[in-house]
């Protein structure tokens, strides 16, 4: 273990500042998965599946908590090795170096994407004069803010999440004399392929468990990993298992169909006489969500450039060690404007919440097997690679 001490380093200098702890990683996790999947879900498996939407979310959970435990399973087979460092020895330098790039480049595209999501979001329930490159900026300057000080200060943000599902169950009791049960019935009544699409289209939610192979090293209880991982997952299951169940029983699922935004719209129709607009109450309460799914994948997108550079940084950290740490800093400012600066940009092109959407479907399908595929492999792999890797 670095003295950082000793070196001089700074106590949030470029290695300190992302070392977090299992139980704050569970925590980012839930508050980067609820942010964006809760508040549409249920109008994509109302018109998946019907009132069985439910239902797909228990599997896609399930299958979310299997992938978690592969993905905690692999990271202890290669100790301290982060997923780029894995692909390079699982395939090579030049195959490796080729599947980082993509994986890179997809996280820069989702990343790009939810920030449209959240923009959109914003534009269609609230500021909807405002231009597009402006509310992009925006919102995206905290998440940025927080990238630049480290893992550490924005899984402290993130604990917010559990006053937003508090808040949120609050406003269920609030509306529950409306729920009828007769909207979830009969049970079971969905068709296999239209199910299987269904569970599909939950992995956008939890998709973003996969993380954990990327920044697994930063982790200093390891052996706690896997705990806390299966935890996020029970709790974010559990959650946007009851958001959606709630949601069909109070507006049935023919109208859910058609309800782009379920949550917010279960707001915006209750009246409370002394908050007057409940729905504003709830965006507000409702943008350090959506904010940390978008600093999720723009932080991983972040520390992955930093770490394609590791080895340029070390070097140069040998022969100078003030001049690199001036050169550290200089790259990973430009490198944050400039990654700033493009998603902002990308995060425009979808003109409404239809194309957001519709990117949201092809990400989903590049992005199963290309996070996921790997992962599998890359752990059977290990078996036959153990004496290398150890």
């Amino acid at each position: 273990m670095v003295n950082f001490a000793k070196t001089g380093v700074k106590k949030m200098d470029i290695g300190r500042r992302n070392f977090i702890t299992s139980k704050q990683y569970m925590t980012f996790l839930i508050s980067a998965q609820v942010g964006v999947g809760a508040i549409t879900l249920p109008n994509r498996l109302a018109v998946s599946v019907g009132h069985d939407g439910w239902i797909a979310v228990i599997f896609g959970g399930i299958i979310s908590a299997s992938l978690s435990t592969l993905s905690v399973k692999l990271m202890e087979r290669y100790k301290d090795k982060n997923l780029f460092e894995i692909n390079s020895l699982s395939y090579g330098k030049f195959f490796g170096t080729a599947l980082n790039l993509l994986v890179i480049l997809y996280s820069f595209l989702k990343c790009s994407i939810t920030l449209g999501f959240f923009v959109q979001t914003v534009h269609t329930t609230a500021l909807k004069l405002t231009p597009a490159i402006i509310l992009a900026a925006v919102l995206a300057a905290p998440a940025i803010y927080l990238s630049w000080y480290g893992l550490k200060p924005m899984c402290r943000f993130a604990s917010v999440i559990f006053v937003i599902i508090f808040l949120e169950f609050f406003l269920f009791t609030l509306r529950f004399g409306e729920f009828k049960t007769v909207f979830l019935m009969p049970v079971g009544i969905f068709k296999i392929p239209k199910m299987a699409r269904a569970i599909f289209s939950t992995s956008y939610t939890f998709l973003s468990s996969s993380i954990l192979t990327i920044i697994y090293t930063e982790i200093t209880d390891k052996k706690n990993a896997l705990k806390y991982s299966l935890t996020s997952n029970v709790i974010t299951t559990l959650f946007i298992l009851i958001s959606t169940a709630f949601t069909i029983g109070l507006f049935g699922e023919n109208m859910l169909k058609h309800i782009i935004f379920p949550l917010y719209e279960v707001a915006t129709t209750y009246n409370v006489p002394v908050l007057e607009r409940i729905d504003l109450w709830f965006l507000s309460i409702w943008f350090p969500a959506l904010s940390m799914s978008f600093g999720l994948y723009f932080f991983i997108i972040y520390y992955s450039i930093g770490k394609v550079f590791k080895k340029t940084n070390s070097s140069a950290s040998k022969s100078s060690p003030n001049k690199a740490k001036k050169s550290i800093f200089n790259m990973n400012t430009v490198s944050l404007l400039v990654l700033s600066i493009f998603i902002v940009l990308f995060s425009i092109i979808p003109n409404n919440f239809s194309d957001v959407r519709k990117y949201i479907i092809i990400l989903d399908y590049i992005g199963n097997p290309l996070i996921f595929g790997p992962l599998i492999f890359n752990y059977i792999l290990s078996f036959f690679k153990k004496p290398a890797l150890h």
